[in-house]
């Protein structure tokens, strides 16, 4: 359950930064996405100021934000290692896959919007295949 609503989670967030509110809407964009994410009170305690790319960022790969990409990529690697440790066998070639998502997030360097879009696939790829 918890491996399936962390890559749920990276997908929806890549899915509501698609949408590209701070290039629409350069006042209020950066934050509807917030407040859409459940993120307007954490983005504003971490003190930083209050543009799109900033709001990307945070939201892509702050590791103190629970449900940035990046937090939830941890946790859905942390789950399928507890799958491999009860014995399920489809978890090594899983495991594979989800540490690739969490490595690219934890080495961004970017948070350019293929860059996301990328990510968000790569998050339906690995839940795709928990399905098998």
């Amino acid at each position: 359950m918890v491996l399936g609503k962390e890559l749920e989670r990276i997908d929806m967030m890549g899915r509501v930064l698609a949408v590209h509110h701070d290039q629409f809407w350069p006042n209020a964009g950066p934050v509807a996405v917030l407040r859409s994410s459940g993120a307007l009170s954490a983005f504003l305690r971490a003190g930083a100021p209050l543009t799109g790319d900033e709001v990307r960022r945070f939201l892509v790969v702050d590791n103190s934000f629970p449900r940035s990409m990046l937090s939830c990529a941890v946790d859905a690697e942390e789950a399928v290692r507890e799958l491999e440790r009860v014995g399920d066998t489809a978890a090594s070639n899983l495991l594979r896959e989800v540490g690739r998502l969490r490595a690219s997030l934890e080495y961004a360097s970017d948070t350019t919007p293929e860059h996301i879009d990328r990510l968000a696939s790569d998050a339906r790829s690995a839940a795709a295949r928990t399905a098998d």
